[in-house]
């Protein structure tokens, strides 16, 4: 009896805690839906007296911020360019239409979201601001067993087009094109608020951090450096310099703790709420 006893209790054990991973999942699972993509709901406003004025006030900026995605920063590295009142009053209209965003498998465990046209064929989902060498393009456009994670590269050659990204399992970080940023509904521009450091980290990152290999266990303390992932390698090449980008501080690092850290600013954002950091 007493045997039978002990093994009645470990079955209601186990089937508690299967109860309790199912709803944690199904927690994550329906988190994960509503946080795709925040279509912006402001009123669309004729910003063409606004752009052509000599001077912009901190109002104006405010204004255009939540018309196009692009905050005072941003807009202050355009504002010199011939073309630049048409370039917002694109960046406007972009900003504010709707997308067709589709969930798509990226590995067997891990899904990402992308736009897709009425053909079904992968679109740009905005117009990406000009960048400079150690900007962040985040996203979180990905997720794994219903969490969602994220992903976040590291500008290392603007010139180029160059960013310095880890991706995935089995795979070693590696410099891809600006190009495939802009297909994801979701995506954000930090710059770190000391630029002539940045353009340091982005050499040290070009020269050092290709080729190591993904692994999302990977500590932050290693010397040398043999594992990492994708936030991991932006706090390694800023951790290099003795700048801990990681908020909390912690044994681990994610894209949401780098959009989080108060060492950037919001250059652009673009499927984002704009009043949260994630």
């Amino acid at each position: 009896m007493l045997e039978r006893g002990i093994t009645l209790r470990k079955i209601k054990s186990a089937y508690l805690i299967i109860c309790i991973t199912i709803i944690f999942y199904l927690i994550l699972r329906i988190s994960s839906s509503l946080n795709v993509f925040y279509q912006t709901n402001v009123n669309f406003k004729n910003l063409k007296p606004i752009l052509l004025k000599s001077n912009l006030s901190d109002d104006d900026y405010n204004i255009i911020f939540e018309q196009t995605g692009i905050s005072k920063k941003g807009i202050l590295d355009m504002q010199s360019h011939p073309s630049f009142v048409n370039d917002i009053l694109l960046y406007q209209k972009i900003y504010q239409k709707p997308n067709n965003v589709v969930t798509k498998k990226m590995n067997f465990i891990t899904n990402q979201e992308k736009v897709f046209d009425e053909q079904g064929k992968w679109i740009p989902a905005f117009k990406m601001v000009p960048y400079k060498n150690g900007d962040i393009f985040l996203t979180k456009s990905t997720s794994t067993f219903g969490f969602r994670h994220g992903h976040i590269g590291i500008v290392v050659d603007a010139e180029k087009g160059k960013v310095l990204e880890c991706i995935q399992p089995f795979t070693n970080s590696s410099f891809l094109g600006i190009g495939h940023w802009t297909y994801y509904p979701t995506f954000k521009l930090l710059r770190f608020k000391d630029e002539a450091m940045a353009n340091k980290i982005a050499q040290y990152a070009l020269n050092n951090l290709e080729g190591i290999p993904y692994n999302i266990l990977a500590s932050k303390y290693q010397e040398p450096i043999t594992s990492t992932h994708c936030s991991l390698i932006l706090w390694q090449a800023f951790n290099h310099f003795g700048v801990d980008i990681d908020p909390n501080q912690g044994w681990i690092i994610s894209p949401e703790d780098i959009a989080k850290s108060p060492l950037f600013d919001t250059i652009q954002i673009y499927g984002f709420d704009p009043a949260k950091p994630w």
